[in-house]
This record gives structure tokens, sequence and C-alpha cells, in this order.
């Protein structure tokens, strides 16, 4: 079978008038090609050719199961690659890959005629995962001390570039900054922990450790347990099921010091 995934540009990138259309060449084991329109790159398809497949019972049904479930990460790390190419050389932002993140459904075309004829029979088998998000209504509270609270300013700064950043990598990083402003630079596993535990007790200092390791190997490629790279789903993955819980711990230390920060005024006002 072929699988295919196609991605249109979201700038149109523009090509040299020597390029014809289409632009074909390979990258490891996928054709990559290159449709053109008037001199601007018009699609992008990541092909991948010869893939063997299973005729499995599902239920009352038979269904191709593909073998390689990888594509779709190859896929990605050659868009990442491409898209990233383009932007550096040209300036055009040109393709989005996080569309290949959680949204597993390229185009599947028989290369023969045996697969022709089971195509013809069979459904493929597809995954798609879909990510629901539920809106939550915050206020502003104007009586937590927006004043006593401006020491925590670069805290405040750094979560909430964060919260505008498309990239879940750098969100990471900027709420992990966030704690650092909060507890200083200098801050212990244990000063987190000791903390936000109170709250929640799987915020313990190992757990508090391993939000930093990951961290780390955001920001730093050479690290033990492997660089985080924006070019590979699964580090992704890694990052945003670990997001929640250090978002979790930023938001204790947040309402920690704020609590304090009242209760300090409220005594200062009393005693005066």
């Amino acid at each position: 079978m072929r699988v295919e995934y196609t991605l249109t540009p979201k700038q149109k990138a523009t090509v040299r008038d020597t390029i014809i259309s289409p632009y074909v060449f390979k990258i490891d084991q996928a054709e990559v090609t290159m449709e053109i329109n008037k001199n601007k790159i018009d699609k992008l398809k990541i092909s991948f050719h010869k893939i063997g497949y299973d005729l499995s019972p599902l239920g009352k049904q038979t269904k191709i199961i593909l073998h390689k479930k990888e594509l779709r990460y190859n896929a990605y790390k050659i868009c990442s690659y491409i898209s990233n190419r383009i932007y550096t050389e040209s300036g055009t932002d040109a393709f989005d890959c996080n569309e290949l993140i959680d949204n597993d459904t390229p185009e599947i075309y028989p290369e023969n005629q045996s697969e022709q004829n089971d195509t013809s029979r069979f459904d493929i088998f597809r995954t798609q995962i879909f990510r629901f998000v539920s809106p939550i209504v915050n206020f502003v509270d104007f009586d937590g001390c927006y004043s006593e609270g401006y020491r925590y300013e670069k805290a405040y700064t750094a979560y909430a570039e964060g919260l505008r950043a498309n990239s879940v990598i750098t969100r990471y990083v900027q709420f992990y900054k966030a704690m650092e402003a909060i507890l200083g630079d200098k801050m212990k596993d244990k000063d987190a922990s000791d903390i936000a535990e109170k709250h929640n007790q799987k915020f313990n200092e190992s757990r508090i450790a391993e939000l930093r390791v990951l961290r780390n190997r955001c920001e730093h490629p050479h690290q033990a347990k492997g660089h985080i790279s924006t070019s590979d789903i699964r580090d992704i993955k890694e990052v945003e099921q670990n997001l929640p819980d250090l978002a979790q711990v930023v938001r204790i230390l947040f309402d920690h010091f704020k609590d304090q920060t009242e209760h300090k005024e409220i005594t200062s006002e009393r005693e005066n």
C-alpha cells in the first residue's frame, strides 16, 4: 500500500522559475512531492510505498490493518524539517506540521491488483485522535493584592508567555521559569514539594525532580535521557503528559504566596 500525508501551506512560499512541478525527492524511506502552482508551493505530500498489511476480523467485519504504525512520526519529522528549512531560508512559515500530531488520517492507495481487490472488498482500519477542551471561566480577582504581588512580576510574565506559546515545549519551559521566578533561581526540588505536596500528595520531591529533568531535556541538547525535540511527536506527547502537573504546581505556588501576602497585609492593617 501507499500511505500518503498531504498538507496545504498556511502561507504560500515562492519558488524559483526553474523548479518544475511536481518537484519530487527522497528523504529516508519517504517520497516527498511538492506541487507548485504559479511559482508558489500548493501542496506538500509525504508518501510511503510498499507498506504491508493484514486482513483482520474486527467484530462482524474484516478490516485492512497496516503493518507500520510509526509512519505518522516519520511524516511529522520530515514535515518539520522541510517547514523549518523553508522558514529559515525564505522567512515564510509555510506548513503547520501540528496537523499530524493528533490527526492520523492519511490517504491510502493500492499499489497492485491484489491490493486493489482487497480495498474494493474491505475497509481500512483507521485511528484518529481528538482532543476535547472544556472551556473554564475564571474571574479577575482584584482583591488579590496586586500591589504587593508585583514582586512576582517575572513569574507572572513567564507563566503568561507560556500560556500564549503555540509550542507545548515552549509552554513547559516558560511554566518552569515561572516556578523558578517564584522560588528563586537556586531553588531545590524540595522547595517546591514542601509547598505543593500539602495540596496534592503526588507532588513530592521525586515528582518535582522528574519535572525538572524534563525541563532540562527541553532546553539542553546533551542529556542522558535524550533531548526533547519539536520534530518528534513522541517527545511532544511526553511533554503534553507532564505539562498539567507542572501547571498545577505553579498555580499552587502562586496561590500560596498570594495567601501569604494577603495575610501580611491584613496583619499590617490591624497593627496600624
